[in-house]
């Protein structure tokens, strides 16, 4: 998530750094996310692709598990038309 800090610090660019090796080198950008989102991360440094797509399956492949106090919580993003959050 873009909202939840660099994830590794990077004083120069201020944000994030996760492709020093064989990565895209830019950062994709969904095409309904809001326009100056290209602007605020291009003046971070950053290169930036916005999906020319309304609906890009590049996108949307997260499922995540939260375990507290014993209880399971789960969600399965609906882009990804093959994950499920399920319980017993």
């Amino acid at each position: 998530m873009l909202g939840a800090g660099p994830a590794t610090p990077d004083a120069q660019r201020g944000g994030f750094d996760l492709w020093d090796d064989e990565g895209p080198g830019h950062i994709a950008v969904e095409a309904h996310a809001p326009q100056a989102w290209d602007a605020g991360l291009a003046g971070r440094g950053h290169a930036v692709r916005r999906s020319t797509q309304a609906i890009d399956h590049g996108f949307g492949h997260a499922q995540i598990i939260e375990v507290n106090d014993g209880v399971l919580a789960g969600v399965a993003d609906h882009r990804s038309l093959d994950g499920a959050a399920s319980g017993y």
